[in-house]
């Protein structure tokens, strides 16, 4: 029994779960694989037995078949599943009944979005600079206001368009693509901002590949060119080189 056992602490410590059959890891990947697609998140790639994670705070390295986490180029990472009567959020019958399953497709997408992550020890251990951590805010929808039916008339006698002198000049004031990369010995990234009216589009990701994007409206072009002024001046703190 003593051999027994070094041999299932070994095989534990070199990432081999003795219970996940070829088959099992075959089928993660495949799950993970094409949740991935639904989802768009082009930093996702698969190299045998591991998924390849291109994150916005660093590289990582899940195996399929354990779980176990790596920074790349070295460093475990603990990201440890809540208990399994809290599981509901993400459960696979159809996969198996080994909750592992879910869990390991659960931290793909928890690293492919690593910018979202919001608990601090898991930010900790991904070396995230606490002043210069993403906080993910969700604007409210903008209320659509009810048109008149007359147009409003200036002093003169001329119809006026309505908008405000100071939304006019936020929206002609300097917008379009900007593009931004960061690249170190561990690092070969992009950043690209776009303001387009009220709207502030992102897209980030490996240099040479599609990235993810998102698009965040606002309820005003002030408000749009102030959330992409902030977002210029915190990637240019962070090292970000425009190009």
């Amino acid at each position: 029994m003593r051999d027994v056992d070094l041999v299932v602490s070994v095989a534990h410590r070199g990432q081999v779960d003795p219970e996940a059959s070829a088959s099992t890891v075959e089928m993660r990947i495949a799950l993970a694989r094409e949740t991935s697609q639904i989802l768009k998140l082009a930093n996702v790639k698969f190299k045998g037995n591991h998924a390849i994670i291109d994150g916005y705070y660093g590289e990582y390295s899940l195996h399929m078949g354990s779980g176990g986490v790596q920074r790349l180029p070295g460093g475990a990472l603990t990201i440890l599943p809540v208990h399994a009567q809290y599981r509901g959020r993400l459960f696979l019958p159809f996969a198996d009944d080994d909750p592992r399953t879910a869990e390991i497709i659960a931290k793909v997408l928890l690293l492919a979005r690593d910018e979202e992550i919001m608990d601090p020890m898991i930010l900790d251990q991904l070396g995230a600079p606490i002043g210069k951590r993403k906080v993910v805010q969700h604007d409210e929808p903008v209320p659509q206001r009810p048109q008149s039916k007359k147009r409003s008339e200036s002093s003169d006698g001329a119809p006026s368009s309505g908008a405000s002198s100071g939304d006019l000049a936020a929206a002609e004031a300097s917008s379009g693509k900007r593009y931004f990369t960061f690249q170190d010995e561990s690092s070969n990234k992009f950043w690209e901002v776009e303001l387009s009216g009220v709207s502030v589009t992102t897209r980030w990701g490996r240099i040479g590949a599609d990235g993810q994007s998102k698009t965040k409206e606002f309820s005003n072009a002030e408000k749009a060119k102030t959330e992409y002024d902030k977002l210029v001046k915190e990637k240019v703190g962070k090292g970000y080189v425009e190009s």
